[in-house]
């Protein structure tokens, strides 16, 4: 296998690998950001939270988007392969051959001890380890310092997935506050975003963000992560999975069953608002 394949290879089969481990520990909260949920858009992790501008700049906006007023619909987005695709990460390795893809499942164990990092710090420090737990016998003359870090920014430059905005305004245009939970730092969440014209799975996440709603509320999940959309909905949301990544449910080894699927972002938003009238 020629050098561009091996990475490539490398790097899918061990971010697949490694995700369903992220079904263990994927993200902590910060509860001193529940003091901004009245206009805020995002639920965000890693002591970050981002604001929608559409609640910051419109007082009916920020009365709407009070999680204390009971009676209300909401809907949480995963961002992370939900609305952001990975093709950017992707077509790097495929370029200057990098492989990223085991750092999540060291991200996730030094979550579970308390020793939390910004996740990009994370497969800049494992690159080499990685490649030489792949088999390659000389990692540092397979691959330079220089495609190392061009395929960790490559991970900071993901873009949003088709159908992203038409996603988040029908629930909106429905009377949905929308809502996002991410695992990273708010720099580069909030990025995807921003380049786009926008601005986890222990239960403690899950349930950290369905109790910042009133207990009659309407409360929704959405990610095309089946572990991910699974653990919301034990921990009491209502769920809404997207096959646009993962494809197959893999239903059979998840207890939890959907309110909604769709195979694309656009159709679940209209399914939720539609299970919801």
């Amino acid at each position: 296998m020629n050098k561009p394949n091996q990475i490539k290879s490398i790097a899918h089969i061990l971010y697949e690998t490694v995700a369903f481990q992220l079904s263990i520990h994927h993200s902590y909260l910060d509860n001193r950001a529940s003091s901004k949920e009245g206009d805020g858009i995002f639920i965000g992790a890693s002591q970050n939270i981002y604001h929608d501008r559409r609640c910051r700049a419109n007082s009916t906006s920020r009365k709407r988007a009070n999680s204390n007023i009971s009676g209300r619909k909401h809907v949480v987005f995963d961002i992370i392969g939900t609305c952001v695709s990975f093709d950017v990460f992707y077509e790097t390795t495929d370029r200057l051959d990098d492989s990223c893809g085991a750092a999540e499942l060291e991200f996730t164990f030094l979550s579970v001890s308390e020793r939390h990092k910004l996740y990009k710090e994370v497969p800049k420090a494992l690159f080499f380890r990685i490649l030489h737990m792949a088999g390659i016998a000389a990692p540092r003359k397979f691959a330079t310092d220089a495609e190392r870090d061009h395929g960790v920014q490559a991970y900071s430059e993901l873009k949003l997935r088709h159908g992203t905005k038409s996603c988040f305004d029908i629930p909106w245009n429905g009377g949905f506050i929308v809502w996002c939970l991410t695992t990273g730092d708010i720099k580069r969440v909030g990025g995807y975003f921003e380049r786009s014209g926008l601005a986890k799975p222990a239960l403690a996440a899950y349930k950290t963000a369905f109790d910042r709603f009133a207990p009659d509320d309407d409360k929704w999940f959405a990610a095309a992560h089946m572990w991910d959309v699974s653990a919301a909905a034990k921990a009491g949301f209502r769920g809404a999975y997207c096959t646009v990544y993962e494809k197959e449910s893999c239903s059979e080894i998840f207890d939890e069953v959907m309110n909604v699927t769709a195979d694309t972002l656009p159709e679940m938003a209209k399914n939720i608002v539609a299970a919801s009238q």
